[in-house]
Order: structure tokens, then sequence, then C-alpha cells
């Protein structure tokens, strides 16, 4: 992690979200948000394709730190399928098929993660790649509860997130990178309505993968997304139906990680 960060500042400093308050938190407040009717979502198609990668993941690896790359299948275009590409330069998912929620940080308060607001999570890649030039940037550490997350609740009324349905989808796509020469492995979850309210530290649907200084795009398919470890109960499937949002989690000691053009597939 880049020595001229200092984590000092954010001491005492509780994180805010326009639709989230109070992002940084103890252990017993995490999840947030509440259950109403979901509206319909859009329809998805596009196959995974690339390298192997860990879990059901596969990955496919393009350029260096900052090099070439490319949007996942369906492009922004398709923006049933596209959750957030970042380039209108803020924390708001793209509005379509219902969709209203934005990402904001959420973290146990036992360590440091930045940056400090929420409004401040997107930010420019420099260089760009190929035609994204902006992404979700957080690093952090120093955890030694349940860590540091981002999340994004995919439909968000008078503050609380509701149900939302992605069955029509096979599963997320996005590309990752780590902000320094490091490797981290980062978990991606569906919060759904079961596993937010049987959590303490959330053991929501998910799973892993490894950033590297190069840019990948991952494709994680719903049928491989398995439960954490926590031993709380709950369904054996994921509830598709029944999502609330997409969840990135980091490891507790030590992260620094670019994510960009999140999408259903």
């Amino acid at each position: 992690m880049p020595a001229s960060r200092d984590f000092s500042v954010l001491l005492g400093v509780t994180l805010t979200s326009a639709f989230v308050s109070g992002c940084l938190v103890s252990f017993n407040d995490y999840p947030v948000g509440d259950l109403r009717p979901a509206p319909e979502a859009g329809s998805g198609g596009a196959t995974a394709a690339g390298g192997t990668g860990g879990g059901g993941v596969v990955g496919a690896g393009t350029g260096g730190k900052g090099g070439s790359g490319g949007t996942p299948s369906g492009g922004s275009s398709a923006l049933g399928l596209m959750i957030d590409d970042f380039e209108d330069g803020n924390v708001t998912l793209l509005p379509a098929d219902g969709r209203s929620g934005a990402w904001y940080m959420q973290n146990d308060g036992s360590g440091m993660q930045l940056p400090n607001q929420d409004g401040m999570l997107v930010a420019l890649l420099e260089p760009p790649r190929e035609s994204s030039e902006r992404g979700l940037h957080t690093w952090g550490g120093d955890f030694f509860q349940w860590g540091a997350l981002v999340r994004a609740d995919f439909d968000v009324q008078l503050g609380e997130a509701e149900p939302y349905d992605i069955s029509p989808y096979t599963g997320v796509k996005l590309w990752a990178r780590s902000g320094d020469d490091g490797s981290y492995q980062i978990d991606v979850q569906i919060a759904t309505v079961e596993t937010d309210d049987d959590c303490n530290a959330c053991d929501h649907y998910g799973s892993s993968i490894e950033t590297t200084p190069v840019w990948q795009q991952f494709t994680l398919p719903f049928a491989a997304m398995e439960r954490d470890d926590f031993g709380t109960s709950g369904p054996s499937e994921i509830e598709l139906d029944q999502a609330l949002g997409v969840v990135v989690r980091f490891p507790r000691e030590d992260f620094d990680v670019w994510i960009d053009d999140v999408s259903f597939y």
C-alpha cells in the first residue's frame, strides 16, 4: 500500500452515503436494508469465456497495470445487463430495469478504509482502460473483526433496500485489479433477504477472486456461488428473486483494489 496514504485521518470519522448513513459501523450494525416487493428485472444472455479461475470463476487477463481491456458482454449499451460502468463519475447505479441504488462503503470500525467519503469512491483511471475512464477505488486494512466492503443495493426506496429479482441472469461479471503491486483475494457476493436477515458478519452467497496489478475480467456464475462459513443457517441455494445487492468484501489485513464495469450476464 502506498506509504503516502495516511489512514490516521479516518479515526473517529463516520462515513455517509446518499442512500445509507453511518457506513463506518460496528460488527453488529451490518447489514442495513429493509424488504419490500421487487420490480421485474430484464433478461441477460452473454456466455462466460476466458482463462481459468477458482471456485467456478472464469478470469480473462488483459494488459498491464492500467493497460488495455474492454467491456463485459452486452456492454454499456445493454443497460439491462450493465449494473454500473462508473463513467458518469458518481456512485449511483445506472438506472435500468428499476435499479435505483448506489455504491457505499461499510466496515467493522476496527481499521481504516479510504477514501473518506462514499462519493469519492469513483475515480479517474490513469491511464484509461481503453474506452473506460473511471472505476471504483478503495483501499485500507488493519481490521480485526469482519473487515471492510463496498456494496450497491439494486433497489433503494426511502433509504431502504428492497428485494430485486435477478433470476433472469446467469451471473455477474466485473473487471478488477490491485491498486498497487500486491495481489488480494476479494469476495464478490450477492446479498439476499435471507442472508441479510440471518447475519452476524453476513454469510452471503459469493465467489472469491484474486486481483493483481493487471486488469482482469472475472465471470462469476450464480450457480457456483457458495456461502461463507460463519455457521448461520439458511437456504441451500441462492434465492435470486430475493436479491438485495452486490457486495465486494476485502481482506482484513490490507487491500488496495480497483473495480470497473460491473454487469449481469
